[in-house]
């Protein structure tokens, strides 16, 4: 019996944190005359990851990656014991190929992985096609005028995901934004796609959260999407000129409120603007299965 006492308090002590550990590191994709296109691939087990468009010196992506650990006895010392950072790129043509990420260790259990961050930058030089997937974590996208997505895919199984595509952002391909638990979150303003697009937000287990404005720039029309199985639907649009939309509305439990209507006439689960079909057009469907729909719809001529 003392035995036993004896190697419970050893092991006790053994894992006992004597303090924070904190690790820092960053890796980039250098200056190459002629490049001006981004593939970006990004994964990670854990930690919560963020995406911006912000001039850089020297380099057309930067990643910087900062976490903590509790040191102690039976505790690795060393990060590459917790986890292992890749990041490999190529050029091709006028296009740089990016596959980077974060892959956890199997003595990870032992490290108490805190804090886990990934900051990615991309050159607004570059239009980019960014995929990025997490585990357990959260993923942030924002993008600012001029700034150039060519696709955006975000994915996480646990944890929130939300994309801000803010005023003057240029838009060439897809939105696809997903979580399995965890909600979703998309603000839309004044993007200038450059053909029709679609934008796809999915949530099993958590809200959706999609606000729209728009009054002018669309090159095509915008296929919209928000469905969630349990957990609701916030949807705000506002359009002006000669934009039109289409709102299609399908809820389980919660059913459907259209909180503001203004410019759009049509029963409460299938709403059209005034001026609906126009030569641009936004063609919405949300889809709450154990949860309820609000919309919010304004058109102004």
């Amino acid at each position: 019996m003392v035995a036993v006492v004896v190697i419970l308090v050893v092991l006790a002590i053994a894992f006992l944190p004597f303090g924070i550990v904190s690790y820092n590191e960053s890796r980039s994709v250098p200056l190459q005359a002629g490049i001006d296109h981004a593939v970006l691939n990004l994964s990670s087990d854990i930690g919560s990851i963020s995406i911006t468009y912000q001039p850089l010196s020297g380099s057309l992506i930067d990643m910087h990656i900062s976490a903590e650990t509790s040191s102690g006895l039976l505790a690795p010392q060393n990060f590459s014991a917790l986890f292992n950072v890749t990041f490999a790129y190529s050029f091709v043509g006028n296009t740089v190929f990016v596959n980077a990420g974060v892959k956890t260790q199997s003595s990870a259990f032992l490290g108490n992985i805190q804090n886990l961050s990934i900051v990615v930058t991309v050159s607004p030089s570059l239009e980019a096609d960014v995929n990025a997937s997490t585990a357990f974590g959260g993923i942030t996208f924002v993008s600012g005028s001029g700034d150039k997505i060519d696709a955006l895919s975000l994915a996480t199984t646990t944890g929130g995901v939300s994309a801000n595509l803010a005023g003057g952002t240029l838009l060439g391909g897809d939105i696809n934004l997903k979580t399995t638990t965890g909600g979703v979150q998309l603000l839309w303003d004044n993007v200038t796609t450059s053909t029709g697009v679609a934008v796809n937000s999915q949530a099993t287990t958590g809200g959706i959260g999609i606000d729209m404005s728009q009054s002018g720039g669309l090159n095509g029309s915008v296929a919209v999407t928000g469905t969630t199985t349990t957990g609701g639907v916030n949807f705000s649009l506002s359009i002006g000129g000669d934009i039109g939309a289409r709102i299609n509305s399908t809820a389980g439990t919660g059913g459907i409120n259209v909180s503001q209507q203004k410019g759009f006439v049509g029963p409460k689960d299938l709403l059209n603007s005034t001026n609906y079909p126009a030569d641009n057009n936004f063609d919405v469907d949300l889809q709450a299965t154990l949860g309820g729909i609000d919309i919010s719809a304004v058109h102004q001529p």
